[in-house]
């Protein structure tokens, strides 16, 4: 992760990864693993994304 850019009311992260890694701010990746949820049930989910779904607090 590299900073690009401060200002007075925001920074700019350069993230760089693997084309095949998705990489998404905390909101984003919360609403996806919701809309997941919502269309296939949390039994569908993996033990390593139950956890992952745990650990930062999102839990339905």
């Amino acid at each position: 992760m590299t900073v690009t850019l401060i200002d007075t009311n925001r920074i700019r992260l350069m993230i760089e990864a693997p084309s095949h890694v998705p990489v998404h701010r905390k909101e984003v990746f919360l609403r996806l693993k919701q809309e997941e949820l919502q269309k296939s049930g949390p039994d569908s989910l993996t033990y390593r994304g139950k956890n992952l779904l745990r650990k930062i607090g999102f839990s339905k």
